[in-house]
């Protein structure tokens, strides 16, 4: 099926709003046009409709979003919205449809669940991580599921329009390509001080607010002379032992205050988690949240789509609406990052597998199994006074046709008619007593269903 290309679809919208708007307007004198000195582009001088065109026409907006509705139909099935600890974190790609979900990993933890398009939500647990792409594989209970379908092509040059679909029928965001794909710096570990020389080592003049220097108390005139064991000297020296820590990692400082010697454990945070750096983040991202993770990745195709961390993980389409590639950070107010589809394809049997599996997942899985041996038992006795019901229905039956028949022959018969009387209230009470245990013999076995614990196995940890 040939598909629209969305540049000459936004030309018919755009048209016909601009159209019938100035048709709509009453025929008034066209004022003076403003001289230069007094030319205010915010202000009344712009004509109401021109703003209004503007504010509707906008890339973000939703008539220009829906251009690309048939674009994202394919993929937006094979799109799932993740809740985690009963919050929404993220989107996420149906690579399989044993229903293995690939996402964003730093975006998914605790209890996890699953959104498919139709709104059915299933548990998942993770199954395999690759810190280096910051990818997570995820594993729910569902089969036959619809998957998302990778791009055979190169990589989208510069220029090219992308889609991110979502849970709706339009794109989350729409984009271009700013930059081909290439490796992102990983972020420095930040410790939150700043120095300044002193005879016996490197002195603390500033601590800032929130950051690992904070939470550790290190304080303004605390002179450093070990990390980690190692002597520092310097400033320098110092800065040299942090610039390889992550984030997140922990280092151990041996200071002086008031030259009396003492030891702290301070972890190292990422750019912009402090209070200072939280405010320069918010001026780069103009108010827009940026993802806790924004770079570090060995290879990431640069995109202009604006998106929320929410909105990451999940797939990136071209116009013909094949994925190239999975979201994987918003990190400024211009710059969203995708690990592209030629990265991600090799790395999908392995993080299926469960050899990538986090250790906590093995712990969440034996309890899916416990949950999974729970409801089976119940399911089993359920079934057991199911059948019990069901012969006492037979029963009830066979002694209220002999009694019938008995009263056939003589309708005076007392003893016959105590018999079908009570056949007949057995067979009503075990009747009902049936439907009821048939939903709740449905019921468990929806929930056993829907726990993650078939069609794969974790390795062990």
């Amino acid at each position: 099926m040939l598909r629209w290309k969305p540049i000459a679809l936004l030309l018919l919208p755009l048209i016909a709003w601009t159209c019938q708007t100035r048709a709509d307007e009453p025929e008034v004198p066209r004022p003076e046009p403003p001289k230069p000195a007094d030319s205010n582009l915010l202000g009344g001088n712009v004509p109401s409709w021109l703003q209004r065109w503007s504010r509707v026409n906008q890339r973000g907006s939703t008539l220009v979003k829906s251009v690309f509705r048939d674009v994202i139909a394919d993929a937006r099935n094979g799109t799932v919205r993740i809740t985690s600890n009963g919050k929404v974190t993220a989107l996420g790609a149906i690579v399989s449809p044993r229903g293995f979900v690939l996402t964003k990993a730093s975006e998914v933890q605790g209890d996890i669940s699953c959104a498919l398009p139709d709104g059915t939500r299933y548990p998942a647990i993770v199954v395999g991580v690759r810190e280096d792409f910051d990818l997570a594989m995820l594993k729910i209970s569902c089969q036959n599921l619809p998957t998302v379908q990778w791009s055979t092509e190169p990589e989208p040059a510069p220029g090219s329009w992308l889609a991110t679909p979502g849970s709706e029928s339009i794109p989350v965001a729409i984009g271009v390509v700013s930059a081909s794909s290439r490796k992102i710096a990983p972020q420095r570990g930040v410790l939150g001080i700043l120095l300044t020389p002193d005879e016996l080592g490197p002195r603390v003049t500033h601590v800032v607010p929130g950051s690992g220097a904070a939470i550790a108390d290190l304080r303004v005139g605390d002179i450093v002379v070990r990390v980690n064991q190692r002597t520092v000297k310097e400033a320098p020296e110092l800065m040299a032992q942090l610039q390889h820590v992550k984030p997140g990692a922990t280092v151990t400082l041996d200071i002086l205050r008031a030259n009396d010697p003492l030891q702290v454990i301070a972890r190292l945070s990422a750019p912009g988690a402090s209070t200072e750096a939280r405010r320069t983040k918010y001026q780069q991202g103009l108010g827009r949240e940026l993802s806790k993770r924004n770079a570090g990745f060995p290879a990431a195709i640069q995109h202009d789509s604006v998106l929320s961390p929410r909105d990451c993980g999940g797939p990136l389409v071209n116009l013909d609406g094949q994925v190239v590639g999975l979201n994987i950070a918003s990190a400024d107010r211009v710059t969203s990052y995708a690990i592209p589809t030629q990265k991600i394809l090799p790395l999908l049997p392995q993080l299926m597998s469960g050899e990538l599996a986090p250790a906590d997942s093995h712990t969440r899985w034996k309890t899916f199994l416990s949950q999974a041996s729970q409801l089976q038992n119940a399911l089993t006795k359920q079934q057991q006074q199911l059948q019990q019901l069901q012969q006492v229905v037979a029963s009830a039956e066979s002694t209220g046709r002999a009694a019938k028949a008995s009263l056939n022959k003589d309708p005076d018969d007392s003893s016959a008619q105590s018999e079908f009387e009570k056949a007949r209230q057995q067979y009503k009470q075990a009747s009902t007593d049936i439907t009821k245990l048939e939903a709740a013999v449905a019921q468990l076995r929806q929930k056993l269903a829907a726990l993650p614990t078939t069609g794969f196995a974790l390795a062990s940890p």
